[in-house]
């Protein structure tokens, strides 16, 4: 049976999914600033009994992925899983750091798993976790590799940061597109309207609710 388990962290406010099935286990967007943001995750899948089989990345913007140093400290030989046009946010990680939190802030996290290779997700891959299977849609526009992920038979939808209650992501940022997200929000308008959408800041929604209030899939 699938479980979710959301832990809010870091100054912007970032949704960190922790999804357990049966005796495997993955976590979504690992976005912990601090050791302690991470404990307060590495505690609840202890609980789970499950063994963590990979960090996942909806998109590999600083705020969604800072937390893999203390993850991939504590599991060293798990994957870190993301699409490789997002490399080069990978490679940019300082900049990105210097940008939103000043330069001086750099020195304050452990970037050594920014050289580590990832390993590619494509659109149309599948994840398995247990008896339940994550698909994989590309929906770039926020980043140039973002992705989403779809439990179709548990209804479920992992968004990141290409669609938020009422809103979508910056397209501001390096390697956004306005008209890119646009083209990756009419796939989504096409899901089942009672599938429950988890985005990667604020509280979850519905397709349903997106196609009636949100101007964006109107």
């Amino acid at each position: 049976m699938l479980s979710l388990q959301t832990f809010c962290v870091n100054p912007v406010g970032e949704n960190t999914y922790l999804l357990s099935a049966d005796d495997e286990a993955l976590i979504i967007d690992c976005g912990c600033f601090s050791r302690q943001e991470w404990l307060r995750v590495r505690q609840v899948l202890d609980a789970t009994g499950c063994r963590l089989k990979a960090l996942v990345q909806t998109h590999l913007h600083f705020d969604h992925v800072l937390g893999a140093a203390h993850a991939l400290s504590d599991f060293p030989d798990i994957p870190l899983l993301a699409s490789p046009a997002d490399q080069p946010l990978l490679d940019a990680m300082e900049a990105q750091i210097a940008l939103f939190l000043g330069r001086g802030a750099v020195e304050q996290f452990d970037l050594t798993f920014t050289q580590r290779p990832i390993a590619p997700l494509h659109d149309g891959y599948t994840i398995t976790l247990g008896s339940s299977t994550i698909h994989v849609l590309a929906t770039p526009g926020h980043s140039p590799g973002g992705l989403c992920f779809h439990l179709p038979d548990e209804e479920q939808f992992f968004a990141g940061d290409t669609l938020f209650q009422g809103s979508i992501g910056r397209t501001d940022l390096m390697g956004g597109s306005y008209p890119t997200l646009l083209q990756s929000l009419h796939r989504l308008a096409t899901l089942p309207p009672q599938t429950v959408v988890h985005p990667g800041h604020g509280p979850s929604t519905t397709i349903a609710d997106e196609l009636r209030y949100n101007p964006y899939l109107r």
